[in-house]
């Protein structure tokens, strides 16, 4: 996903060219083999900009006007049809059916966990056949699940749909504070609720975009983030927000600023990073942060007395050149995330009253094999996690004052591990552990047993219609050599002759790593007969920081060509042909796929952009921008200008091309990735396309990033793409029934 900052502190998204006029047709398969004409295309409006002496044509500049009626018009008329066509995939509604028994499997699935000091449990449930999760509490782990708040209760003559994005309860259980927002927005209400009446205090703030509430140590207040109050498509929408400082049965108009770049010049908060706060209660601190989508962190620290005080006096901490990724604050002790000379990372431990990041000392070195990924401390010592290759996960611990870490055997092998400790005080530490072929679990680690105890939530569901899909991790070498990641899933026993249908996949960013996942509705592919192959091209975290800045800005070429060189592999090797590859990326992996169409439009069947970042050039001109400026670059710095130039789709595309199948989606509420860039992308491509394969645009009015979706509407659009990429794949069950009628 395009970050636009979903943190939760506590652990925590160009060449001139000519315009072929003619209209675009294309013919599908129906019983009466009628040709269906696609809706009429948008006839260019040409506009050039200068940056830097180079002079950029941009033919669609009217896209991004979407208050225009003409182009609301386009897009719904593009998007009626899309809807019609797929709509008529023949295996579309089976395969929708498919994923909703396999969900049917699990008895509930839950999210947002936090325990609490006085180890009370909150988390969101939703049943299968439930749109939506509901919030629960529990008083222990083994009491029922009491039900707090149903978000669909909220503003019920509305005819937005509300969701849960976070949930921060108080370190006492008392309370509770959540965000809900409507049609996947992501532009949230705050509300309040005393647990034990399972009442809202009256007071609500809105403009909130991401979780960050942090209680004080009475529990009586917290501090919050919030947006400005602007239009949201506004370019300056998301500038200057602040944190708050609430005290609960008070007006938030009451409340007190205690971080933001007008009320603390001197720490050079840009006006698109978001400041937030952090409580620290243990050791009496607060910790600011200026957010913006870089990793590195820069942040503040004053003392916590003084959030009730006149003004709070913040002390510089951290600076990106310190490449301190994540910090763990103890009662006496600041424990920090670093790949300071430590490309797969490293443990740095400062003194909490005095911490001097230069002096601090390295408490776990970075590993020879593998990378760091992640770590808890508790009262027995650090908990770290490490990652090989971006899929095999191990665990470690280190006591206090030990030197020798030693390895935790996991209840199995894993592809992906999380790590939570209680608090400090405690000896709690819980894993969540999964893989792609295995559902999440989680476990409390016994460290006197020195063993795991299982703690889910829910009982694990088996699923005997992947008894038989098998998992190969290997590694393809780049166009420069470099040997990339892949992980392959499949059925076993398959024949390599290049007849299976491949769902190939990436995303190359922010550092952030293709972890494996397990998830029913994507391993419905391979109960397809499919092939999933995912691609850890450079750009992401997998092989540590010099793997993320290897496809960063200027750097960016390389995420594309290990996808393109991911695809020559699956088709020497013949898992696959050019005829049968369908590659997709969501967000920023929509550069991923967009560049990989552009630079080789012969490799691939179909192209899947999910609300993709398209046009990166004019990135800077959406709300969500100029916070993205650290991971692909500014057009204000010459060669970044280039790289942005380079990483560009829209700009890419050449006029008489035979492109691909191309299904482009983007949603009227995204606040990441606003809707006329992957909008601008399709109209170029329907002019310019020479093949007589179908380009489609998708824009659902009613959803945005796709963060936050209703169950049902998540799988729909699931099988929407899928069934696309079967059906330009030539699946025999996958077939266009289609007439004009």
């Amino acid at each position: 996903m395009l970050n636009q900052l979903s943190v939760r502190i506590a652990h925590v998204t160009f060449t001139p060219f000519s315009t072929i006029m003619t209209a675009l047709f294309f013919t599908v398969a129906v019983a009466q083999a009628n040709p269906i004409a696609q809706p009429k295309m948008l006839e260019p409006e040409p506009a050039k900009d200068i940056y830097h002496g180079m002079t950029i044509n941009d033919p669609f500049r009217q896209v991004e006007n979407m208050t225009d009626p003409k182009i609301e018009r386009w897009m719904k008329d593009q998007s009626q049809y899309t809807r019609k066509v797929l709509d008529s995939i023949s295996g579309r509604d089976q395969l929708l059916d498919e994923m909703k028994k396999l969900e049917s499997n699990k008895s509930a699935f839950y999210g947002s966990l936090t325990i609490t000091d006085n180890g009370y449990y909150f988390f969101t449930k939703r049943q299968p056949k439930e749109e939506v999760s509901r919030l629960y509490y529990r008083k222990h782990f083994k009491d029922e699940d009491r039900l707090l708040f149903d978000p669909t209760t909220f503003a019920p003559d509305s005819e937005q749909k509300y969701v849960f994005s976070e949930v921060s309860p108080s370190s006492d259980g008392a309370s509770v504070a959540f965000q809900i927002s409507p049609d996947g927005s992501e532009d949230g209400v705050l509300l309040v609720m005393d647990v034990a009446s399972q009442k809202l205090y009256p007071e609500q703030v809105d403009k909130i975009s991401f979780a960050s509430v942090s209680w004080t140590k009475d529990n009586k207040g917290f501090v919050y983030h919030r947006m400005p109050d602007k239009p949201k498509f506004d370019k300056d929408s998301a500038f200057d927000s602040s944190t708050y400082f609430h005290q609960l049965n008070s007006n938030y108009d009451q409340d007190k600023v205690v971080l933001s770049r007008k009320n603390n010049p001197n720490l050079g908060i840009k006006p698109e990073e978001f400041p937030v706060v952090q409580i620290e209660n243990q050791a009496a601190k607060l910790l600011g942060f200026s957010y913006s989508v870089q990793r590195e962190l820069i942040s503040f620290i004053a003392e916590a007395s003084e959030l009730t005080q006149a003004k709070i006096n913040w002390k510089p901490l951290l600076t990106p050149e310190d490449e301190v990724r994540k910090l763990v604050v103890t009662d006496d002790a600041i424990y920090a995330f670093s790949a300071k000379n430590a490309p797969n990372f490293q443990i740095l431990k400062m003194p909490i009253d005095n911490p001097d990041i230069k002096k601090a000392s390295v408490v776990v070195a970075e590993p020879k094999v593998g990378s760091l990924t992640s770590f808890a401390v508790n009262k027995d010592g650090i908990y770290y996690a490490t990652m090989k290759n971006g899929v095999s996960a191990g665990m470690h611990f280190l006591a206090h004052n030990g030197k020798q870490a030693k390895e935790i055997k996991l209840p199995f092998p894993a592809g992906r591990l999380s790590l939570e400790s209680h608090n400090p005080q405690s000896s709690d530490i819980w894993i969540e552990i999964n893989g792609w072929l295995n559902d999440y679990q989680r476990f409390r680690y016994d460290i006197k047993n020195q063993g795991f105890i299982a703690e889910n939530l829910t009982e694990p569901a088996t699923f005997s219609e992947f008894e038989n899909f098998v998992v190969n991790e290997i590694e393809v070498p780049s166009h420069d050599g470099v040997m990339v990641p892949v992980s392959l899933i499949h059925q076993k026993g398959i024949e390599l002759n290049g007849s299976h249908a491949t769902l190939l996949w990436g995303y190359g960013s922010y550092g952030y790593s293709m972890r494996p996942f397990f998830s029913t509705d994507y391993l419905s592919w391979v109960k397809q007969g499919g092939i999933i192959a995912v691609s850890h091209v450079r750009g992401g975290g997998e092989l540590g920081a010099a793997w993320h800045k290897a496809g960063q800005k200027v750097n960016k070429p390389n995420t594309w060509k290990d996808l393109i060189a991911t695809a020559e592999f699956l088709i020497k090797n013949k898992y696959a042909s050019s005829q049968k590859i369908a590659i997709m990326g969501g967000s920023a992996g929509g550069i991923l796929v967009g560049r990989a169409m552009t630079e080789r439009p012969d490799l691939f069947a179909a192209v899947i952009p999910l609300v993709g970042a398209m046009n990166p050039i004019r990135m800077e001109e959406t709300p969500n921008g100029p916070v993205n400026t650290p991971e692909f670059g500014t057009v204000k710095d010459k060669q970044e200008f280039l790289g942005l130039v380079e990483m560009d789709s829209y700009h890419h595309i050449k006029d008489g091309e035979q492109y691909p199948a191309t299904l482009v989606t983007a949603g009227m509420n995204d606040l990441r990735v606003i809707a006329w860039q992957p909008a601008k992308f399709a109209a170029r491509l329907m002019h310019a396309n020479a093949s007589d394969n179908p380009i489609l645009l998708w824009v659902d009015f009613d959803t945005g990033h796709g963060i936050g979706n209703e169950r049902s509407k998540t799988m729909a659009n699931r099988a929407d793409w899928m069934s696309f990429a079967f059906w330009q794949t030539g699946h025999p069950n996958f077939k266009l029934t289609l007439d004009n009628n």
